[in-house]
């Protein structure tokens, strides 16, 4: 079924559908790492028609000849994933032509396709994007019509007259809008620190604890069997338990000298009981430590304290807020609980921190990350799909090598490295970390091995959180991740939004003190995130455009509550506002261009620095204004900002601010063991500051409309 289609290279033919399949596995023809199966089913298509949609799949998936072109298709050749929900769409068609007592589509008339349309529309189970979807199925399905037997064909006129859907069913504007829900700010300041904690301060104890697991684990009776060995044996029977006793008594001596217990299970009434199917993985051997006398004997002999858990033997050297971690060591079954928040907790950072879109991210391979030293940046070179084309204009589903990388700060590429170090896996988020031994392998032979899915990640993330929590409750710890928003949940997708939201309006906020937020936004907009392929810029320009409007209209409220402005730049402040509020507040943006340029519209640009207002204007600046190449938009240097510019207002607000730093200032001031050069420094600024509020409230006496 996949003739015409370039498959992943692992797949075997014997994994392959065929057309007398009722069952059609499109997997193999899908090459991202995180591709869910996906096939196209026919049993619940009616028989009368089965044959004509079978080979009307078949078209979509292989044939490359002409099609009618009545409608404007985006593609002559849909993807993978479009097939599966076209077929869907046909297949609920032939159902009602079905019920409709149509028996093959020739026989379908233009009446027929009014009445579907009819029954589309009026159907208050289908929202507007199902019904939009159903009506395509339809022009899907007469765009093949030429290649269709005779008796399969759809009427030769375009069906609805080559009307566009949008219009079929009423939707006559298509307006551009972000429907992703952010993350609330405490859940992802809360998430990303308790992240950059596992990456930071618990990845080597929980990488060297899950190395020992991998190495026990593969030691079970379940993982011998699967990869069909056993421990070496030497000798007779009475020579390997020999053996065996000596290397128990060698064990107990090191687990005594190093201060270990024995490693211990709770049984169900309570007790503890020494964990001998554990003792004999430490051995590896198959002996049964359990039942063999002697064997009991040299454990009740040793003296060694049973303990609470079966203990991995690796020490807890990382330490949170000066104190280790945790209390014990890390035990044999929560090592591999461990590793998988590990990843999850990489999944964050990289995530949040580089702004790249889930596919992407699913589909980084080990080495990725490189040093350029002479720029003092880190590049992230990977696989991409969206938006790479044949020169047919047909969507490529193999992808290609990004030939722009992605640029991020250190802590991306620290995660990057905790997953390196995690597994011996090449792709960085596979689906499994440890099989014991199992290879895992599903009837469509290629699940292991491969990346997480969206599914899996959230379901990671969401584990993440729990045991963040529970981990604050057990240790008193105030630092819970509160639930987000209406108890959503942490989806892949939402990373992007909230980071653009965060850039836009909180710079110096948690994550600023803690890994320089201010890097982040410059390598996020100048390096690869910025270009316009990765769709980053369009996050940031809908975002910076909300913020803006909702400072114009706050300004433009306190104003009307009347709100005191002074400074050279009053007037224009409060024609800035005034007009953005009125003019541009509730406006429908249709394209990221759009919220570009808007932007960069000079009748809306306030600037919010410490203790004043900037009303940007290039020609009075005393700053070096900062332009952006891709529009008109300019923004004042903030940090270089001169007390004397003309572009400086103040509002009561900034004056409240000033108020706060003169507080300050008069008690270093009063200091009198305070160095000479810094009282002097530290009194000159508290005058200055002082005169800023005088002339601010001798302003407001010399207003008679205020």
């Amino acid at each position: 079924m996949l003739v015409n289609r370039p498959l992943r290279p692992e797949v075997q033919e014997r994994h392959l559908s065929v057309f007398a399949d009722d069952r059609w596995n499109l997997t193999p023809a899908l090459h991202d790492l995180n591709a869910k199966v996906s096939a196209v089913t026919f049993d619940k298509v009616p028989e009368r028609f089965r044959l004509h949609i079978k080979h009307f799949a078949w078209l979509l998936i292989n044939d490359r000849g002409p099609q009618r072109r009545a409608f404007r298709m985006s593609v002559d050749r849909p993807a993978i994933r479009t097939v599966v929900s076209i077929v869907r769409h046909v297949r609920e068609f032939a159902i009602w032509l079905q019920v409709r007592g149509v028996e093959r589509f020739v026989d379908v008339t233009q009446e027929d396709l009014d009445h579907y349309l009819e029954h589309v529309n009026a159907n208050e189970e289908f929202n507007l994007d199902q019904r939009m979807d159903l009506l395509s199925g339809v022009r899907w399905y007469w765009s093949r019509r030429d290649a269709l037997l005779a008796e399969a064909r759809l009427p030769e006129w375009p069906p609805w007259h080559g009307e566009k859907v949008q219009d079929l069913v009423g939707r006559r504007t298509l307006h551009m809008t972000n429907r992703t829900h952010r993350i609330s700010p405490d859940t992802m300041e809360a998430l990303l620190l308790w992240s950059l904690r596992f990456v930071e301060c618990f990845a080597d104890d929980i990488t060297r604890a899950y190395h020992e697991f991998v190495t026990l684990s593969a030691r079970t009776p379940r993982a011998r069997r699967a990869r069909g060995t056993s421990p070496a044996r030497y000798g007779s029977t009475q020579q390997q338990h020999e053996l065996v006793k000596q290397q128990l008594e060698e064990l107990l001596s090191q687990l005594k000298a190093k201060g270990f217990p024995l490693p211990g299970r709770r049984q169900p009434d309570g007790g503890l009981s020494v964990n001998y199917p554990h003792l004999g993985r430490l051995l590896n051997t198959a002996a049964n430590m359990r039942y063999v006398e002697g064997y009991h004997r040299i454990i009740e002999a040793s003296g060694l304290p049973i303990g609470e858990a079966t203990y991995l033997y690796q020490p807890v050297t990382g330490t949170l807020q000066g104190r280790p971690w945790r209390s014990t060591l890390i035990s044999y079954h929560e090592a591999p609980v461990l590793a998988r928040l590990l990843s999850a907790a990489c999944f964050v950072v990289i995530a949040y921190l580089s702004g790249m879109r889930t596919g992407e991210m699913l589909n980084l391979r080990r080495g990725c990350a490189t040093f350029d030293a002479s720029n003092d940046l880190w590049l992230i070179t990977g696989h991409h799909s969206k938006g790479v084309v044949d020169q047919d204009g047909n969507t490529k589903a193999e992808g290609e090598i990004r030939p722009d990388p992605w640029t991020v700060i250190d802590p991306v590429a620290t995660a990057i490295g905790v997953l390196e170090q995690l597994h011996d896996y090449d792709i960085l988020f596979p689906t499994t970390l440890n099989t014991e031994g199992n290879v895992g392998e599903t009837v469509l032979g290629q699940r292991t091995g491969l990346a997480r899915d969206g599914a899996m990640i959230k379901m990671d993330i969401a584990q993440l959180i729990a045991w963040v929590n529970d981990y604050c409750a057990q240790y008193g710890l105030p630092e819970a991740i509160p639930a987000d928003r209406d108890n959503r949940p942490i989806t892949i997708g939402r990373f992007r939004r909230t980071l653009a939201w965060f850039i836009a309006r909180k710079p110096r906020g948690l994550v600023a003190a803690a890994i320089q937020y201010g890097h982040v936004h410059v390598k996020m907009t100048l390096g690869y995130s910025g270009t316009y392929d990765s769709g980053f810029p369009d996050e940031l320009a809908f975002e910076q455009w909300l913020h803006r409007i909702e400072q114009l209209v706050e300004a433009d409220r306190r104003l009307q509550a009347g709100e005191h402005v002074s400074g050279p730049a009053a007037d224009a402040y409060k024609q800035r506002v005034q007009l953005g509020a009125t003019k541009f507040s509730g406006r429908v943006l249709r394209t990221s261009r759009e919220a570009r340029d808007l932007l960069g519209n000079p009748d809306i640009q306030v600037v919010q620095g410490l203790g004043m207002t900037c009303v940007p204007d290039p020609d009075k600046a005393l700053c070096q204004m900062k332009f952006e190449e891709d529009n008109a938009r300019f923004t004042p240097d903030l940090d270089d900002c001169r007390p004397r510019c003309g572009n400086i207002a103040r509002t009561d607000g900034d004056i409240d601010e000033i108020k706060q730093k003169i507080t300050e200032l008069r008690v270093i001031v009063a200091d009198a063991l305070a160095p000479t050069i810094r009282h002097q420094r530290e009194q000159h600024e508290l005058k200055r500051l002082e005169r800023l509020v005088i002339d601010h409230e001798q302003s407001r006496q010399r207003t008679p409309t205020e």
